[in-house]
């Protein structure tokens, strides 16, 4: 039976990123928010400055993913791993969809609602 390698720099890079891409959807402009400013304010450049130290987090994410599925066909077949990545990607994607969806735009009337996030889905301008 041969033992498995455990790549702990690759633990260690995975929450380092996932920390980075956390930092970075939290972290926002005050001009995306609407705020007016005019002249440089202390949160604007440190949104900036922390925009910059933790941009290398996806990236990094997005090799960590792939990293993590290049052999799958050690664990298990093709079909399996479809089924896997389905089940965890595709399927909590449509319901956070649907979630975000209508928490941001569920004050409409109900068919209208229905439409538009129907629209916007298939669009691609979804949130």
């Amino acid at each position: 039976m041969t033992k498995s390698k455990k790549y702990y720099f690759m633990y260690l890079n995975a929450i380092a990123s996932s920390f980075a891409v956390v930092v970075l959807h939290t972290v926002t402009n005050p001009a995306q928010l609407g705020i007016q400013v005019s002249r440089p304010s202390f949160y604007l450049i440190l949104c900036i400055i922390l925009g910059i130290i933790f941009s290398y987090g996806v990236p990094i994410f997005f090799m960590q993913s792939g990293a993590n599925i290049l052999n799958y066909r050690d664990r298990y077949d093709t079909k399996t791993f479809f089924i896997k990545r389905f089940n965890k990607v595709v399927i909590p994607f449509i319901i956070w969809s649907i979630i975000g969806f209508f928490f941001i735009f569920g004050k409409n009337n109900g068919l209208l609602t229905i439409k538009l996030f129907i629209k916007s889905f298939l669009l691609g301008n979804i949130y």
